[in-house]
């Protein structure tokens, strides 16, 4: 009998369904597991990236790092923390409360992004909930969710490990189509 070996892709797998939504447990050494899968992303999709956890010039060093294609990457910095210098491909929110600007600007860029592959990562759920109350949280993401949707756009929702037993987690991940620990 042979045996036949099954070859694994090294792809992204939102990227098989489009509009796919997933729920990711982050572990340890979340800002490079996040550089990497926005580097490796941005060689074949457009990425948007919203950050409420680690200040844009961080992950804009680690994206250099592992290689980003910047015409393919946008950031949305929420983390409130006031940039040493502008870029070009780094849009700044002055709060991480204000929600209805942050769904402004996820809007413009998606809108502005619809005819090409779309994945949008949100870091993370569990960092937004320390400024914003937990059920304000569920519903923005449960926001994000449809409007990813609506609009064809793959989305990966980070969570923080202490959280993946809570009824946070599950009222996030009952809007999700995976959830990846």
């Amino acid at each position: 009998m042979i045996a036949m070996a099954r070859k694994r892709s090294r792809g992204p797998a939102t990227l098989n369904i489009a509009n796919e939504c997933i729920l990711k447990v982050l572990l340890r050494k979340q800002n490079d597991y996040i550089a990497k899968r926005i580097s490796n992303a941005s060689k074949k999709v457009f990425v948007l990236y919203l950050g409420f956890r680690t200040p844009s010039s961080e992950i804009v060093k680690l994206l250099d790092k592992f290689g980003a294609d910047f015409s393919n990457v946008s950031i949305i910095d929420a983390t409130g923390i006031k940039p040493v210098s502008r870029n070009a491909h780094v849009r700044y929110v002055r709060d991480c409360t204000q929600l209805t600007e942050i769904s402004i600007l996820l809007s413009m860029l998606m809108k502005k992004h619809y005819k090409e592959p779309v994945l949008l990562i949100v870091d993370s759920a569990s960092s937004l909930r320390n400024y914003v109350n937990e059920e304000v949280v569920v519903k923005f993401m449960h926001y994000i969710i449809n409007r990813s949707k609506i609009s064809n756009v793959a989305t990966e929702i980070m969570i923080d490990k202490k959280d993946a037993k809570s009824k946070f987690f599950n009222n996030i991940a009952q809007y999700c189509d995976r959830v990846v620990k």
